[in-house]
């Protein structure tokens, strides 16, 4: 799951920090005013990935968790049309992918990630650790 981040309240940053985490994704601080998005694309995938791995009721309650956190869940609209279906176009990467890097290219923000897929991508990006 990638998220493009920016928050002001540290102790909810902290918490989702703490819960991100304990789903094997590690986040570093930017500072202390960040906004965090996450495309609605990631939820499905989590969705899915966790049904698959475990069961529908534990993918429900993963949902029904991230969304209390405080964070901005993006829907596609018309307005990233163009973006998403340049990006898929032009790049070798998946359709989910296109999807969150042109939501993070849409907002102006920077794409926090662990996939390489990533890196010919024309958006500001913040790489962890690469995924093994």
């Amino acid at each position: 799951m990638e998220a493009i981040i920016r928050t002001e309240n540290k102790t909810l940053f902290d918490a989702l920090l703490h819960f991100l985490r304990t789903l094997n994704i590690t986040v570093e601080p930017m500072d202390k005013r960040t906004e965090i998005y996450i495309s609605i694309v990631s939820l499905i995938e989590v969705f899915y990935i966790t049904m698959q791995e475990q069961d529908k009721e534990t993918a429900i309650e993963r949902i029904a968790l991230i969304k209390v956190l405080p964070m901005n869940i993006i829907g596609l609209d018309e307005t990233e049309i163009e973006t998403i279906g340049i990006l898929k176009a032009k790049y070798q990467i998946s359709f989910a992918d296109s999807c969150i890097a042109g939501l993070a290219k849409s907002k102006n923000a920077e794409l926090v990630h662990k996939d390489p897929e990533y890196e010919p991508l024309p958006v500001k990006q913040k790489k962890l650790p690469y995924k093994k």
